[in-house]
């Protein structure tokens, strides 16, 4: 008897992953991967980086999940700006669009003789011949989740590259679909009919809030659509002792003193056009949680532990901003700061121990929320914290980072501790279900996905 294509192996490609360093991208992923082999064990998966060059540690450290590490389809561009010689910024970006149009025509030329005699052309396809080969390949291709499509500034250049990425595998007629993503907004309507054109070819769309389902509606996207959740609500865990070992190593303390967890970014407020004012409300950030942390420390005698979510040199480094907040708390020696490179698993176990987070990188807040960690979210781009703790039950617990005063942030923190185990109670009931509507991306991708 024929086998069930549902349950046959499948050959999965996931485009648009993330640095391993960002661990927000990285713990989307795996547990993306902790999905897909829970219902396809069989599979055999392959990833591809569109929109930042691999580097050494993404490769050693994805492979080890036994899945293949691609560059993605225009990937020969990315970085070039960067080892260009010279300063002159707009000569070097215009050698970096030849040179990404160059790549787009590569691809394209692929693509029409493809198409055309049914044969691959190595020549052709050059050194994105591995990569193509996995689109050609896969039967699912299943854009990874995150904020990847979304247009707050004219030419944000992942988001085309995502848009182009899709109409590439959908001119392979390949099944489609875009997994728990925040999108948009879209805040130039010159671009809606390209948004609208790849979108609309997608077979299957599932959105982390509802929130992005809106915006969809509004620019007219007719294809499938659902909220689900966030993929990383199902990132495996390592036990309450391995991570306790964990933060005595790292942090020289011991794992029954109470742990407040933070993380913090080094954000320069984009939607501000003076450098003065922008330069103003940095500060005020750094300022608010140092007061903070120290208003802490002195009422409940508590170690306030830096957490690494996102360590990418010279892109997004948390661990750049923390000794600026260092310099500005009293208590430094109840202070630590976590630099090492700790992998999904190991950094919710590790939030885990914590009684209590403030969290500005969002996937540290849900990391720490899906180990029933009471969890105050500061919101510094989009609509992703709000729209995500809403689905929990949490967004009156969600600060605008724009407008985050002392106060506020310590009045918000004292009202979580006197109140942390029915906030406990609330998190554990409303993360299982999130849990079951993270895996609801599978379940549908099985029903959109497969002839």
């Amino acid at each position: 008897m024929e086998e069930d294509f549902n349950h046959k192996k499948k050959r999965i490609l996931i485009p648009l992953i993330g640095p391993w360093l960002d661990k927000g991208e990285s713990a989307m992923l795996v547990a993306m991967l902790n999905a897909i082999r829970s219902s396809l064990p069989e599979s055999e998966i392959a990833i591809s980086a569109s929109t930042f060059p691999l580097e050494a540690v993404d490769k050693r450290r994805y492979s080890e999940y036994g899945i293949k590490v691609k560059p993605g389809l225009i990937s020969s561009f990315l970085g070039l700006i960067d080892r260009l010689p010279g300063k002159n910024k707009t000569l070097k970006s215009l050698v970096g669009l030849a040179f990404f149009l160059g790549s787009i025509l590569g691809n394209l030329l692929w693509l029409f003789y493809y198409k055309c005699t049914h044969r691959d052309s190595l020549y052709l396809a050059g050194s994105n011949h591995e990569i193509i080969s996995e689109y050609k390949n896969a039967d699912w291709i299943l854009f990874c989740g995150g904020q990847n499509i979304v247009q707050v500034i004219p030419f944000p250049l992942p988001t085309f590259i995502a848009l182009y990425e899709i109409l590439f595998a959908k001119a392979l007629q390949k099944p489609v679909m875009i997994y728990a993503n925040t999108l948009g907004p879209f805040n130039f309507r010159w671009a809606w009919p390209l948004i609208r054109w790849a979108l609309n070819k997608v077979d299957l769309i599932t959105t982390r809030e509802e929130i992005s389902k809106e915006i969809l509606k509004d620019i007219e996207i007719e294809s499938p659509t659902f909220v689900t959740a966030d993929a990383a609500f199902l990132t495996p865990t390592i036990s309450s002792k391995e991570a306790r070992q964990l933060i005595e190593k790292g942090a020289g303390i011991s794992g029954e003193k109470i742990m407040i967890g933070l993380t913090a970014i080094p954000w320069h407020f984009p939607k501000e056009k003076s450098a003065k004012k922008r330069a103003k409300l940095y500060n005020n950030y750094l300022e608010v949680l140092a007061q903070t942390a120290d208003y802490i420390i002195e009422k409940w005698d508590a170690y306030i532990i830096f957490f690494p979510q996102v360590m990418v040199p010279h892109k997004k480094d948390d661990t750049q901003v923390y000794p600026k907040i260092l310099d500005k708390i009293q208590h430094k020696s109840q202070v630590k700061i976590l630099t090492a490179d700790y992998t999904p698993e190991e950094l919710q176990g590790m939030y885990g121990c914590m009684e209590l987070l403030l969290g500005t990188r969002f996937h540290s807040c849900i990391l720490a929320l899906s180990r029933a960690v009471p969890t105050i979210a500061i919101e510094y781009s989009g609509h992703k914290s709000t729209g995500i703790m809403k689905l929990l039950g949490l967004e009156e617990h969600v600060y605008k980072i724009e407008t985050l005063t002392t106060p506020e942030l310590i009045a918000e923190v004292e009202k979580t501790w006197k109140n942390k185990e029915k906030i406990r109670s609330k998190i554990r009931e409303n993360v299982q279900k999130m849990k079951k509507r993270s895996m609801e991306n599978i379940i549908l991708a099985q029903q959109y996905l497969d002839p």
